[in-house]
C-alpha cells in the first residue's frame, strides 16, 4: 500500500509542476510580448526563467521511484504556494 501511496503522491507532485511550469511560461511570455516594457519587468522575467527551472527540477525528481528526500517534501509545500501565486497573476494578465 506505501508503493501505491508513493507513486499516486509522484504523480500529483509531477501534474502540479506541470500545470505551473505551463503558468510560468504563458507569464514570460506576456511580460516578454510589452515592447516598451520597463527594467523591473526584465528582472521578473528573469525571475521567473529561475522559478521555471526549478520547477522542471522539482518535476523530475518527484517522478524518480526511489523515496522522496525531506528537501523534495519541502520543495513540494513551495510548489502549492507557486500556483497561488501564478494563478492570481495570470487572473491579473487575463484583465489587461
Amino acid at each position: 500500500m506505501d508503493g501505491l501511496l508513493a507513486a499516486s503522491s509522484a504523480f500529483a507532485v509531477v501534474s502540479l509542476a506541470i500545470q505551473i511550469r505551463g503558468g510560468i511560461q504563458k507569464l514570460c511570455d506576456f511580460w516578454t510580448s510589452i515592447q516598451d516594457r520597463p527594467k523591473d519587468i526584465n528582472s521578473i522575467i528573469q525571475d521567473l526563467q529561475v522559478v521555471l527551472d526549478i520547477v522542471c527540477n522539482i518535476r523530475l525528481e518527484a517522478s524518480n521511484e526511489r523515496p522522496h528526500s525531506s528537501a523534495l517534501s519541502a520543495s513540494i509545500a513551495a510548489l502549492n504556494g507557486c500556483s497561488s501565486s501564478i494563478e492570481a497573476l495570470q487572473s491579473i494578465i487575463n484583465q489587461l
